[in-house]
């Protein structure tokens, strides 16, 4: 995690086969905290994970809001 970003919110994802996706992760520490952003991408994570085990699911049955 970085605090120092031009952007508000900047995320890199790179496919890493067998070890799965990781990347950097930036951010504008004027405009949002850590908190924030792991919980952003904690709910992020959850619409990846869902959709890779139903690819026919549609977004709106995406639980991955509730409770934000």
């Amino acid at each position: 995690f970085d605090g120092n970003s031009r952007w508000d919110l900047m995320f890199g994802l790179y496919d890493y086969q067998d070890l799965g996706f990781s990347g950097p992760v930036e951010f504008n520490a004027d405009v949002l905290d850590r908190a924030t952003v792991e919980r952003w991408l904690g709910l992020f994570r959850r619409i990846l994970d869902r959709v890779t085990a139903d690819p026919g699911v549609r977004l709106s049955e995406l639980p991955a809001l509730e409770g934000a």
